[in-house]
């Protein structure tokens, strides 16, 4: 995409575009949008599960503890072959799922495209920390928190920070098999 328009994206996204058209244009950016979302969004999620099984092949071969932190765009109530399901059967432990704490679901996702929505929007988990440990270590005590999803975390313009929350955590790996003395 070129020209003017491309600017508005950039800096307001395809919801920028959307609100500059009058009504006429808005029923048919509808149309369009409601004819190619679906088709494209199974492409997508096709490109994302083979990319996710790529990960995960490439990792298989180390012995070594590995942390993989991501925007996987999947959720743990998605279907078998989805990203959430591919990173748990490869042995990793979503570390949101393994955290102390009061209980709180944890989203992540989204904040309306221009950032300027008034009330926190995170209400879906799509960012996650999977950790899987060595042979000789387990998941310990997790501490794991979502930033960017308090009122007092926008920007002085009123901003959030990004469309998503972002994850600060951190992990004990347990020995499994404790010296006797």
């Amino acid at each position: 995409i070129t020209g003017p328009i491309s600017k508005t994206i950039s800096h307001h996204g395809i919801i920028g575009v959307y609100e500059q058209l009058d009504d006429a244009g808005k029923q048919v950016f509808n149309r369009a949008y409601d004819v190619t979302y679906l088709p494209m969004k199974a492409v997508l999620q096709e490109i994302q599960e083979a990319q996710v099984s790529e990960l995960v092949q490439d990792l298989a071969s180390t012995t070594l503890p590995v942390i993989v932190a991501g925007d996987l765009n999947s959720e743990p109530n998605d279907p078998a072959s989805s990203p959430w399901d591919q990173m748990n059967r490869a042995g990793f432990t979503d570390l949101w799922t393994a955290r102390l704490g009061r209980p709180h679901p944890g989203g992540t996702c989204c904040h309306s495209p221009d950032l300027s929505n008034a009330t926190s929007m995170l209400d879906r988990r799509l960012d996650y920390v999977w950790v899987r440990p060595d042979a000789a270590h387990r998941v310990g005590p997790v501490v794991m928190t979502v930033f960017g999803d308090d009122l007092d975390e926008r920007t002085g313009s009123g901003l959030w920070p990004s469309d998503h929350g972002g994850l600060f955590g951190g992990v004990a790996l347990i020995p499994t098999e404790v010296a006797q003395h």
